[in-house]
């Protein structure tokens, strides 16, 4: 049985989703968010990096963005 727990459909962005693997895989707690287009400067500054394009139709506002470091995003 998977340990992941689904996001909730289309948040609203800058909602933090968190996602965790699967047992074994480390037990680490990601963290992302949907970052509108002209937000994401400001984002890679605080320190998130680009997770994923989010296709033709969300994608034309948003992008998925990933924390990478260390505890919670500020």
């Amino acid at each position: 049985m998977s340990s992941m727990r689904r996001a909730p459909q289309d948040p609203p962005a800058g909602e933090d989703v968190e996602i965790s693997c699967e047992p074994g895989l480390g037990d680490r707690v990601r963290w992302f968010r949907y970052v509108r287009h002209a937000e994401r400067e400001r984002y890679e500054r605080e320190g998130w990096v680009f997770a994923n394009d989010l296709g033709p139709t969300h994608g034309r506002w948003s992008v998925l963005m990933e924390w990478p470091g260390p505890g919670e995003p500020p």
